[in-house]
């Protein structure tokens, strides 16, 4: 099949022009590992189908080819496993990552908290899953602890700085560090500045109240009267 007929072949089945040389590219690689004109067609047609889904949804051409390429080839294929997903951000360009998640995260079909820490874990800045566990696994987790904490009676600031905490941190006073980031959040920090205060509290200065140098190194960054009272109220001494 010549280029031309193949790109006839390809409009004729109602596929929109400007994604032929995706099609192109998915079928001459089928052709080459089976010199079957109507079989690689019939397969790439597939592929194409899956691609123009992923398309319908907004996301970047990237990724529509490897996920399309992965559902066709991928027996086991699992939107859980996210060395799946890993494999096709591979292809995604950076600008479009974090768009492409969000869309993605919509197939799970689950709450607007996990969406969030799901996209956030991948992301990895404030959020980032144990080593152990699949992104998933924990996005699952953290929107049912989450929604615990807030039937509980707490904020959802609170919740947040809660979660912030990586859950293998078990030392840590995870109520200390949400409350510290509540207070923070409270006072007009933004979200850098109040997980920062949190780490300082909870990381640096817990405990060291009686230590002179902790207590003025505290003192020197935050000495407004509430900072100086939070740490007075939560230290132990």
């Amino acid at each position: 099949m010549t280029q031309e007929e193949l790109l006839q072949a390809y409009l004729d089945k109602g596929y929109e022009k400007e994604y032929f040389k995706f099609f192109n590219d998915y079928y001459t690689m089928e052709y080459g590992d089976t010199e079957d004109e109507y079989a690689s067609f019939q397969t790439t047609c597939k592929f194409m189908d899956v691609f123009m889904a992923q398309i319908s949804l907004g996301h970047s051409c990237g990724w529509a080819n490897r996920y399309a390429g992965n559902k066709i080839y991928n027996p086991f294929f699992d939107i859980t496993d996210d060395s799946m997903v890993s494999e096709i951000l591979e292809e995604t360009d950076d600008e479009d990552k974090r768009k492409d998640l969000e869309i993605f995260v919509k197939e799970f079909d689950e709450d607007d908290i996990f969406n969030y820490a799901y996209v956030e874990a991948w992301k990895c800045d404030t959020l980032a899953a144990p080593r152990n566990m699949e992104n998933y696994s924990y996005a699952k987790e953290y929107s049912r602890i989450f929604h615990e904490l807030l039937k509980e009676g707490h904020s959802t600031d609170y919740a947040k700085g809660w979660l912030y905490v990586p859950f293998e941190y078990e030392d840590i006073d995870k109520d200390l560090y949400a409350r510290a980031y509540e207070a923070a959040l409270q006072h007009n920090f933004d979200l850098c500045e109040a997980l920062r205060f949190a780490d300082k509290v909870c990381f640096r200065f817990i405990e060291t109240w009686e230590i002179p140098d902790k207590r003025i190194e505290y003192m020197k960054k935050y000495s407004e009267d509430w900072q100086i009272a939070f740490f007075k109220e939560n230290n132990p001494k």
